[in-house]
């Protein structure tokens, strides 16, 4: 993060802008080459795929004309800005409905899962564009698995016990 006291705080931030920008237009660029079988996309993909279009190119246009606005005196409203933006790109990518299984990895001792730790695609997955694969693709990772039990809970009023198992 830029931190203010630093010297050519102003200068950082115009280079984050210009790469925000930057990185904006070519997700962009990639989203409009890979149209894809529109048989295959519904309603509520192309909306969505809309919807992400038009906020990163309002994002891209806006950090193109804040970047020359950059000054010492105007550097904390800027940097406001510019987090309100990250905040923006971290809400586009909640997916409402995930396209792809998430991963499941368990432990079975004695023929019975005693254990398992879930995985989100996301994060696995591959591509040859940097932008596309997840953040934990091709990384070795330490898993910490969860007990797999089922806990049953009956809560009853004192009235009601003679009716209890």
């Amino acid at each position: 993060m830029i931190r203010l006291e630093k010297p050519n705080v102003d200068r950082r931030l115009r280079g984050v802008l210009e790469e925000l920008g930057t990185g904006c237009n070519r997700f962009l660029t990639i989203v409009k080459g890979a149209g894809g079988s529109a048989s295959t996309k519904t309603k509520l993909d192309k909306e969505r795929t809309k919807l992400c279009q038009r906020e990163l190119d309002h994002i891209a246009t806006i950090s193109r004309t804040m970047k020359p606005l950059v000054t010492k005196n105007t550097i904390k409203e800027k940097l406001r800005t510019a987090q309100g933006f990250l905040k923006k790109i971290r809400d586009l990518t909640d997916d409402p409905q995930h396209v792809l299984p998430d991963v499941f990895i368990w432990m079975i001792s004695g023929g019975k899962r005693v254990a398992y730790q879930r995985l989100t695609a996301r994060e696995l997955m591959f591509s040859i564009v940097e932008e596309e694969s997840g953040k934990n693709c091709g990384k070795v990772q330490t898993l910490f698995l969860k007990v797999a039990f089922q806990e049953f809970c009956f809560l009853i009023i004192i009235r009601g016990r003679p009716y209890s198992l």
